[in-house]
């Protein structure tokens, strides 16, 4: 079907007032991934060739760019990105969870386990624990590994189990919208 008869200057007005509304309606669904803007992915995190983590269509990561829910390195592939794109990219280790620390595998004293439930200690478990910084007596929650378990002590990997790996991504964006006031304010998805 054409617009446009034997050149005439109304047809080729129509053409023009059809492919802007057109042009612009299709940007209007290409919101670009930027600062507060909830993004939908699903994608496949693989180290080593091996798969570390994956999400689906019908299960997908849904995250409030740009308030540092993700590894830094991670948004800035998806920076300006629209819903449909694919992307492919490697992190080396220092861009993603750094290298390992070894002061951060740390033997802490049975006692810090007094009162957890029975079965909470197990070698691989990976647990929470209030760690408080002795200069400003601040407490924060971190995450450790279960190395070993003896009566005295248990040894405890601090570092991020991904800490020294390589990473690479393949993603997909399922969708970008705006986050609503409440999201930014609180600083993640509702």
């Amino acid at each position: 079907m054409s617009l446009t008869t034997n050149n005439d200057r109304t047809g080729q007005q129509l053409v023009a007032r059809v492919f802007a509304h057109v042009h612009l309606s299709s940007q209007e669904n290409d919101v670009e991934i930027t600062k507060h803007k909830v993004v939908t992915i699903q994608y496949i995190l693989t180290s080593d060739q091996q798969i570390v983590q994956e999400t689906t269509e019908d299960d997908p990561f849904t995250f409030l760019f740009g308030v540092g829910e993700t590894l830094p390195s991670f948004e800035a592939q998806l920076e300006n990105k629209v819903k449909g794109d694919k992307v492919s990219f490697a992190l080396t280790a220092e861009e993603a969870y750094g290298e390992r620390v070894d002061e951060m595998v740390q033997e802490v004293d049975m006692e810090a386990f007094q009162g957890a439930p029975e079965g909470a200690l197990e070698v691989g478990k990976i647990l929470p624990m209030q760690m408080v910084d002795p200069n400003t007596h601040l407490s924060q929650t971190v995450f450790g590994t279960i190395l070993e378990i003896n009566t005295e002590f248990v040894k405890m990997d601090f570092n991020h189990p991904l800490a020294g790996q390589p990473l690479e991504y393949e993603v997909e964006i399922l969708d970008v919208r705006d986050a609503t006031p409440s999201e930014i304010d609180h600083g993640h998805v509702h």
